[in-house]
């Protein structure tokens, strides 16, 4: 039959060890809930990257157009400007 030390100590190892399992769990479940938030952050950036770059392309298009057409007077120039000029505000959604 153990003395009441081995059975004190063994509740104190149980306890601690308890202890520390909790204290693990919630850091698992706080690292989780962190790395889903983040998951969803990353996901609207790389959202908003593509649809600035659309962007950045439909006006350099434009610009590119604008300046054939203002040097040469060609309207042809003015093609790549035209398609910006519709695209841009679907873009802009």
């Amino acid at each position: 039959m153990p003395n009441s030390k081995t059975l004190n100590n063994l509740t104190w190892g149980i306890g601690f060890s308890l202890v520390v399992l909790l204290i693990s769990s919630t850091a698992s479940y706080i690292g989780i809930q962190e790395q889903n938030r983040h998951r969803q952050e990353l996901a609207v950036t790389r959202k908003i990257i593509s649809t600035s770059t659309s962007l950045l392309a439909s006006l350099q298009g434009a610009e590119t157009g604008n300046r054939g057409f203002l040097l040469t007077g060609k309207e042809s120039y003015l093609e790549p400007f035209n398609n910006a000029l519709e695209s841009l505000p679907k873009e802009l959604q």
